[in-house]
């Protein structure tokens, strides 16, 4: 997307704006949250075209992708238990 309006430097300010790690991404808060809504408009908009970052495809079918854990290192996880009698 930054790259089609000719930004000097895309590939840092996107990874400034929308991080690739996701709790990264959410300490950036709504402003990162929004960039991301604005990438995906940009997308759904290029429908047309064949979109790709270093020769790979943007867009991916369901069969194509597998999902993982959002949190890949969190830094706490709280459990909750309860005994019942």
């Amino acid at each position: 997307m930054l790259a089609s309006k000719n930004d000097p430097r895309p590939r840092v300010k996107a990874e400034l704006m929308v991080p690739p790690e996701t709790i990264t991404f959410l300490e950036g808060g709504e402003e990162s949250i929004q960039a991301a809504r604005d990438c995906l408009q940009w997308v759904r908009e290029q429908q047309q075209a064949e979109l790709t970052v270093r020769n790979a495809p943007v867009v991916l079918g369901h069969d194509k992708v597998r999902l993982l854990a959002p949190v890949l290192k969190p830094s706490k996880i709280i459990c909750v238990a309860h005994n019942f009698h």
